[in-house]
């Protein structure tokens, strides 16, 4: 796409399991690509995983084909104090289950691909300026996985959004999207405000952030634990993302 268009490279913003898309294209192609911006996203195998209930909702497309399925996915996942209270989300969520539902076989895939993802070995070695953001209330992918991706990361920062969540993208009032839209856009990224506001996680930060994290969906915030443990975050790596 991006020769057709005639770009050399591009900034890459991935949100959510396009958060997964967006790392593996850093790695595959890392000439193609200038900035990236990650919300919401995971490392895949050796995350904090989110509550059991949460996780259950979106793991069906039932909510793409039914009203009252989408109603009842939608308590699930309880959303962040401030989405509740988002008038333009309550607004755009209306017509959600109307779009383009996914096919059974199609939605089976894709959740069988994130299910085998782990950047955790190679995320040291993409060195792109990467600016990660995560909602405090995002109870499919906990804020402490913004932790561990902007820790592991060579040159990341955490920009965390007090009272949102996982939909945080979809409403301008979080300030999400500006923020995104102020670090892709500055000529270099460390005269953005975005990026300068920003917090650098320390291995130190990114342990107590894991150890405070919500209870998660068992069995799996002990099997990625075990990842976690596989694949450690050297200590020295502390000054990063400077």
């Amino acid at each position: 796409m991006l020769d057709a268009l005639g770009h050399e490279s591009a900034d890459v913003l991935g949100y959510s399991l396009g958060g997964a898309v967006a790392q593996q294209l850093a790695r595959q192609a890392p000439e193609r690509v200038r900035r990236l911006a990650l919300v919401s996203a995971t490392c895949g195998a050796g995350a904090v995983p989110g509550s059991m209930l949460a996780l259950m909702a979106v793991m069906t497309p039932a909510r793409h084909h039914s009203k009252v399925a989408y109603r009842a996915t939608m308590k699930l996942v309880n959303l962040a104090p401030k989405e509740k209270n988002s008038i333009a989300l309550k607004e755009l969520m209306a017509d959600w289950h109307h779009g383009a539902a996914p096919t059974m076989r199609g939605y089976t895939l894709q959740m069988m691909a994130m299910s085998r993802f782990n950047s955790l070995p190679w995320l040291p070695t993409v060195a792109h300026p990467t600016l990660v953001l995560s909602g405090s209330g995002d109870r499919i992918i906990p804020m402490a996985n913004g932790a561990i991706l902007a820790g592991y990361l060579p040159n990341a920062r955490l920009r965390i959004f007090e009272g949102w969540g996982h939909y945080m993208l979809h409403d301008d009032a979080s300030g999400a999207g500006n923020a995104i839209a102020e670090f892709f856009g500055a000529d270099h990224h460390d005269e953005s405000s975005a990026w300068t506001g920003a917090q650098v996680v320390t291995p130190e930060q990114m342990a107590g952030m894991v150890r405070s994290a919500p209870w998660s969906a068992y069995p799996y915030q002990y099997t990625n634990a075990l990842v976690r443990w596989r694949y450690p975050l050297e200590k020295e790596r502390g000054g990063h993302g400077r």
